[in-house]
């Protein structure tokens, strides 16, 4: 460790020991670090079933579901309940919305509060590693960005859950890339919008030219020309396999062996997550962090992580571009075409944050601007540093995010 890196941990823990209010725990739960969606829901008391969605290119996607809740009913009601699905971020999975200290999970606030919850996976993460005729071992498998998960994903599963329940409508709650693939699902198949009551998207990611974390400035540049460099650098990432890393257990113990004993090594290993999302130690939790050192990454394509570089460079929310060649087989044009956001007319609310490098002030005001179809409603979080992550972990999720989610729900599904 170089003289600046221990400054920077010094700096970081004086930092953590001042801030009023903030405590270093031990982990509550040192042994589960590692457990499944559903072995974690039943530490937490709550019902899950397991199903599984095959969509019309072939994947097969784990999805998860709280159909009743252990607060109201021992056994699940026969009256219809308004469905609820959540999707989760980059590279996380459906485990990301059980992370947070006990309370604070929204999955669970939503089943006690009457809904049928459905938590999604997007292909290619460790409860979507399946498909009809391709192998994950194999890179055919991993030749999809955020298009694929928003054109192919999201409908088959939001029909799923229409179908299984009866409803003719649910609701949509997104985190990050959760967002932006509902952006580009209800833009380019309007007719999506119609089986929407309300999408709740947290920390939106539709344009991202105005990205202000360095990891992003830093390696968007990489993917300047489209095509063959590009698949060079993903490549590079990725071994040669297209597959960006995926929750490997000797990864989670290392990291929870280094980070997790002491202050110190709390404060340094949570720089990374700060540099990227915005700095925010006041809301972190430090005893939830042996679930967040193990439950991601837990798996994607490296080409998800392309395209958002691609949003990044050109200022555009519009589709993967494959370099010229390729676009005009696939687009019949030369650069591949916008996203139409003023398609989207299901009534949507979009909450961020004042402190989130990711999801910018600049890049919202043109998403909003672009949203002709929807009046919107805006929720910027009233909390200054309240970053990209702190809609899943922060200490106060409640009052900032997830009990106005539960208001915003109620009222769209007549529960209130």
């Amino acid at each position: 460790m170089d003289f600046l890196h221990m400054v920077i941990g010094l700096s970081l823990t004086f930092t953590l020991l001042i801030i009023p209010g903030h405590s270093y725990k031990t982990p509550a739960n040192p042994h589960l670090y590692n457990k499944t969606t559903p072995e974690m829901a039943v530490r937490d008391g709550y019902p899950m079933e397991a199903h599984y969605v095959t969509t019309s290119d072939g994947y097969i996607l784990g999805v998860f579901r709280i159909p009743y809740t252990n607060v109201s009913a021992s056994a699940p009601s026969t009256k219809p309940k308004p469905v609820v699905i959540l999707h989760h971020g980059i590279g996380a999975s459906s485990s990301v919305w059980q992370i947070n200290s006990p309370g604070k999970r929204l999955p669970y606030l939503l089943a006690d509060a009457g809904y049928d919850v459905w938590l999604a996976n997007g292909r290619g993460n460790m409860y979507s590693r399946n498909h009809t005729h391709l192998s994950p071992e194999e890179k055919p498998f991993w030749q999809f960005s955020c298009q694929e998960m928003a054109l192919f994903d999201l409908p088959a599963l939001i029909d799923y859950a229409l179908d299984k329940t009866g409803q003719k409508k649910l609701s949509y709650i997104g985190q990050s890339m959760g967002t932006t693939i509902y952006f580009m699902l209800a833009s380019a198949i309007p007719s999506y919008n119609e089986k929407i009551n309300v999408a709740i998207a947290l920390a939106p990611i539709a344009f991202a030219g105005h990205m202000k974390s360095p990891p992003a400035a830093l390696l968007s540049p990489l993917l300047l020309e489209p095509g063959p460099a590009t698949e060079v650098v993903s490549d590079l990432f990725s071994l040669g396999s297209g597959e960006f890393v995926s929750n490997i257990e000797w990864r989670q113990k290392l990291m929870i062996l280094v980070c997790s004993p002491f202050l110190f090594a709390f404060a340094a290993c949570s720089l990374p997550l700060f540099v990227t999302y915005g700095f925010d130690y006041s809301q972190l939790d430090a005893s939830i962090t042996d679930d967040i050192w193990g439950h991601y990454p837990q798996g994607t394509a490296v080409k998800v992580f392309v395209h958002y570089g691609q949003l990044i460079n050109s200022g555009r929310f519009c589709m993967y571009d494959h370099g010229i060649v390729k676009n005009r087989k696939i687009y019949n044009s030369d650069s591949p075409p916008d996203f139409p956001l003023e398609n989207i007319s299901a009534p949507l609310v979009l909450m961020a944050g004042p402190n989130d490098q990711l999801a910018t002030s600049k890049d919202l005001a043109i998403l909003r601007s672009r949203l002709t179809g929807v009046n919107e409603t805006f929720i910027y979080v009233d909390y200054a540093e309240f970053n990209h992550n702190d809609f899943l972990l922060a200490i106060d999720a409640n009052k900032y995010v997830n009990y106005p989610v539960i208001k915003i729900l109620n009222k769209r599904n007549g529960l209130e």
